[in-house]
């Protein structure tokens, strides 16, 4: 599974390639697809706090006795 800080570098780098090129549709195509890894990035790191919390929720038979 791909980390938050690999959509991040993605993101970066369709910023990065926007700065290069000449064409205005290019340029947008590619603002479009940095946001759209800026999104996988949030989407990720709410799955994850939301498996931490329900870690928290779910507790070994153990500890509840």
């Amino acid at each position: 599974m791909r980390t938050i800080s690999e959509f991040r570098n993605h993101a970066q780098e369709c910023r990065e390639l926007a700065k290069l090129v000449h064409k205005l549709e290019d340029k947008d195509a590619l603002d479009r697809a940095a946001q759209s890894w800026d999104n996988l990035a949030k989407l990720r790191e709410r799955e994850l706090a939301a498996a931490e919390n329900s870690s928290y929720l779910i507790r070994p038979r153990e500890l509840l006795v």
